[in-house]
């Protein structure tokens, strides 16, 4: 057998052929892996945005529901509102309607389903519905927006009648947020969606009702630009249950929106292809060499898709942070910060228009702009020539390339651009729904950029410029609702405690500019064809029951203003707030008037009385409620006993009959006459309060009074009260005393069964004075009555030395109401004095 050393060599084309096959292996085994990964890596990018797109419609269709309590500051939600409310968010969001279920509780079901004419029904599972059963408490659909042919049948649908709704309606009002269901058939098709639901609260934090609405998971999809078709595989669980497809394999993402965990798995359709390996493996050098070159492009194309996935999930979670954001400057701190990371940016600024004066901007940069410059260009002209300028003028995209477009495109910028080291920028537009610019977002790089990279940024650009818009927007929409309901609170209560017209204007002066953020508001109530009309006013013709106009309201702002849909509700609501005060303030007057004049024909000037003076004041209640049932009388006697009147007793009244208006006044009336009819027919005085005391009982209604009987010849007083605050006696020598004998209980509250009268007696000398009145007097609701009733003895007794009666109440009315010091009572004052003359 031969040795080692007796094989004959290999011949040197033998080893290269065993180099080739080896390297051909090795390049077709390289193949195989980079296949592999290739075919991985398209699975993961597609996944990964399938993921990202879906996550943020999920994430900001939820995040559109909040501030729904701004609906609701009064305790109701108006349709006007609502439907403008509605039409903001399905603008903004995969919303296709929303929904508001009012909660009923079982106790007015019944009362419920004839005033709004709807029947209380209960889903089938089948996106159907039936009867509704009775339950503690109902949610039911009670306005849509917007309101179609195919969606009108869910009117009356309890949302409570499924589990799953009623358990996100049940999170949502624990937690305060609005809250997203597990799986659910859709109530109008039956299709596989969730539903999102958000409680508002009224004043009180009671939950008044809900907002909600259906997601049709395809139509999520399809706005979030998922076409599912353009691949071989799509699926997304919630929470572990298939939503849309069956599981498949695939690369999965996973994201977590409003409490779920959602996993969305794709297969691009890239199937492994064995053809290539096989023809690699059969190559030469020449094919490995293509192979590494191969290899090293797909290593950067692995690059861009990394770099692509990262920008898109940066973007993503930047939407998730502005859904969340519920103020403006939230909203610009979270781009300024999170920008340049997202785009490799050296420098994020934001350009927006001043609110107080629209060709102003005021600029803020993120922290790498130095101090100096930031300042500098912190408030910038609209018509200046700099690139967010003009983006913002020109409500159109600005991009440069090279310091050498920088530098011929705007000349005033290339200083400032090469003192913080700019080559290239982009400026993109911020837009309101209506197409309104309302500022610039822009991106700064110290390198020149072009070809892909350019485009790719743009892209990216834009979509951050348009995330930042509609946050801005519904933050701004958000503010202004929550303003505008506040102060139309103000104006509210302005309005209710107006009496006349003219606490009407005033109310609206005061408080109605702010509602809308107008620089003044007016109402005109004597022009019926209203103002003339100017760009800078909008007027509304405010009308009566009739249709016959009234008052117009006009809001000026400092310049030309279009209002938009919620505005204009706003506005509607303001005019028919100041319609109905209006129309109450009028009938109030009328009645006031007719009732004053009742007044004057009973409560006539005092007789004159020989050796009395005698002086009476009626004051009516200071709010405008009508005359009240005080009343006041003086009566000759017959002191001889002939009947013929001139004797020398006089009997002076006071009284108070509970309430006011028509009832009081009618009450009082009768009552005064029975009185005047038993004294002036000789009556005593005893009788004259049990006659009195059985007219209340029948009528079921009560009275305070005194009747004061003074005797000129004898020199003394006879009182008798029922329940009425204590007469004042001033003597001739200065002091005073509280008349506190002589009582008997309140008239009209014993009847049949009235006790023994107990009169008392005081003298009465020449020079003294007696003071009687009503409690309206003494009473204010920031002090005790004691505090009131020594105020009054004070008064009697430093003013009752000097002048006549009527001076004297004068002053003590006079002073009584500069003791009120604003605060309005709706009580009234009668006071009589009585001096004894010489």
């Amino acid at each position: 057998m031969p040795t080692g050393r007796d094989r004959p060599a290999r011949p040197a084309g033998t080893l290269v052929l065993f180099a080739l096959v080896g390297l051909g292996a090795l390049a077709a085994l390289l193949s195989v892996r980079e296949e592999r990964q290739s075919v991985h890596l398209v699975d993961e990018r597609a996944a990964d945005v399938a993921a990202s797109r879906v996550r943020g419609a999920l994430s900001s269709t939820v995040g559109s529901l909040r501030g729904g309590d701004a609906l609701a500051v009064d305790g109701i939600v108006d349709r006007a509102e609502f439907v403008a409310f509605a039409e903001d968010v399905t603008s903004d969001s995969v919303f296709e309607a929303v929904a508001f279920a009012q909660v009923v509780p079982q106790s007015d079901r019944a009362a419920f389903q004839t005033r709004t004419g709807l029947t209380i029904q209960d889903t089938d599972g089948n996106g159907g519905f039936g009867p509704g059963a009775v339950r503690a408490r109902s949610l039911v659909v009670v306005m849509l927006s917007p309101l179609t042919e195919s969606n009108r049948r869910v009117l009356g649908f309890d949302i409570a009648s499924d589990p799953v709704r009623l358990a996100a309606a049940t999170e949502s009002e624990r937690t305060g947020l609005p809250a997203m269901s597990d799986r659910i058939s859709t109530a109008t098709q039956a299709k596989p969606g969730v539903a999102v639901v958000a409680a508002i609260h009224g004043p009180d934090g009671s939950t008044i009702g809900f907002l909600t609405s259906g997601l049709d998971i395809s139509v999520v999809l399809e706005r979030a630009g998922v076409d599912v078709r353009s691949y071989a595989g799509f699926s997304i669980e919630m929470d572990g249950e298939p939503l849309v497809g069956t599981p498949i394999d695939g690369a999965t993402q996973t994201f977590d929106v409003a409490g779920h965990h959602f996993a969305v798995t794709v297969d691009a359709g890239g199937g492994f292809n064995a053809l290539l390996p096989v023809l690699i493996g059969i190559g030469t050098l020449v094919l490995l060499g293509a192979v590494m070159a191969a290899a090293r492009r797909d290593r950067r194309q692995r690059e861009q898709i990394a770099l692509g996935a990262r920008r898109s999930r940066a973007i993503n979670e930047l939407g998730q942070a502005l859904a969340a954001a519920t103020d403006v400057k939230t909203i610009l701190d979270e781009v300024l910060e999170r920008g340049g990371s997202i785009m490799d940016a050296g420098h994020v600024g934001l350009a927006l228009r001043s609110a107080d004066d629209p060709t102003r901007l005021v600029l803020r940069y993120d922290r790498s702009v130095p101090r100096d410059m930031g300042h500098r260009l912190a408030d910038t002209d609209v018509d200046d020539r700099r690139p967010f300028s003009e983006c913002v003028r020109e409500n159109t995209e600005v991009v440069v390339t090279d310091p050498a477009s920088l530098a011929r495109r705007f000349p005033d910028a290339t200083n400032d651009a090469g003192a913080i080291g700019i080559q290239s920028l982009i400026w993109v537009p911020l837009v309101f729904g209506r197409g309104v610019c309302v500022g610039t977002l822009g991106f700064t790089w110290p390198e020149p950029m072009s070809g892909a990279e350019l485009e790719e940024r743009r892209v990216a650009a834009n979509t951050v410029a348009e995330l930042t818009g509609r946050s801005l927007e519904r933050a701004v929409t958000t503010m202004a609702v929550q303003t505008a309901a506040d102060n139309l609170g103000a104006l509210a209560r302005g309005l209710a405690g107006a009496h006349d017209p003219h606490d009407v204007r005033h109310a609206v002066r005061t408080h109605a500019a702010t509602i809308l953020g107008a620089r003044s508001a007016d109402l005109v109530v004597d022009a019926i064809d209203g103002p003339d009309a100017r760009p800078d006013t909008v007027e509304r013709a405010i009308e009566d029951r009739t249709g016959a106009t009234i008052a117009h309201l006009v809001l000026a702002w400092p310049r030309p203003t279009l209002l938009g849909a919620a505005q204009s509700a706003v506005f509607d609501t303001m005019v028919e707030m100041i319609g109905q005060t209006l129309e109450r303030t009028a009938l109030t007057e009328q009645e006031h008037q007719v009732i004053v004049q009742l007044q004057r024909d009973l409560l006539p000037a005092p007789p004159e009385l020989p050796g009395l003076d005698v002086a009476v004041r009626y004051q009516p209640a200071m709010s405008v409620v009508g005359l009240g049932g005080d009343f006041y009388d003086v009566i000759a006697g017959d002191g001889d006993g002939d009947g013929d009147g001139d004797g020398d007793r006089v009997f002076v009244i006071i009284g108070d009959v509970t309430g006011h208006g028509s009832e009081a006044v009618a009450a009082m009336a009768e009552l005064k006459a029975v009185i005047q009819s038993l004294l002036r027919g000789g009556a005593a005085v005893d009788a004259v309060c049990d006659q009195a005391d059985l007219l209340l009982a029948r009528r079921g209604m009560y009275a305070t009074a005194q009747i004061a009987e003074i005797d000129s010849r004898s020199r003394r007083v006879r009182l008798v009260n029922a329940g009425h605050p204590y007469p004042v006696l001033r003597h001739a020598d200065g002091s005073v005393e509280l008349l506190t004998d002589g009582h008997r209980p309140l008239l009209g509250l014993s009847g049949a069964e009235s006790p023994a009268t107990a009169s008392a007696t005081w003298h009465f000398e020449e020079g003294d004075s007696l003071l009687l009145y009503t409690d309206g007097l003494i009473e204010r609701r920031n002090q005790s009555i004691d505090v009131g009733m020594q105020m009054l003895l004070d008064l009697v007794q430093e003013h009752g030395a000097d002048g006549t009666a009527a001076q004297l109440v004068d002053t003590v009315l006079h002073a009584s109401m500069a003791s009120a010091n604003g605060d309005k009572t709706d009580d009234d004052v009668a006071l009589l004095v009585v001096r004894l003359l010489a």
